[in-house]
């Protein structure tokens, strides 16, 4: 019962985190009045505060491409896979 519990609290988590990303990418891309000069300043300026921009925040977005791909894929980024697996945790589930 207990590891049903954890599994199903995982999932929970899991599918918050799915949805603050989809809202995180819907304000950034259409919330804000200046998207265009947002989108047209990394692609076509040269600037180094947007080049610093880019690079502080390119660890977040890979971390949130990583995690969203383990999410997708149903792999549990907390434990390693060997105490996954003798422990049964999410096991059968799927979205």
């Amino acid at each position: 019962m207990k590891e049903t519990l954890k599994s199903v609290w995982w999932l929970i988590i899991n599918i918050g985190y799915l949805i603050a990303i989809l809202l995180l990418g819907l304000f950034l891309f259409t919330v804000p009045s200046q998207s265009d000069d947002f989108v047209y300043a990394f692609a076509q300026d040269f600037e180094p505060d947007y080049v610093l921009a880019v690079y502080l925040s390119l660890p977040f977005w890979c971390w949130v491409t990583w995690y969203s791909g383990c999410i997708i894929l149903q792999i549990d980024p907390i434990q390693p896979s060997l105490v996954r697996q003798n422990r049964k945790v999410h096991r059968g589930l799927s979205f």
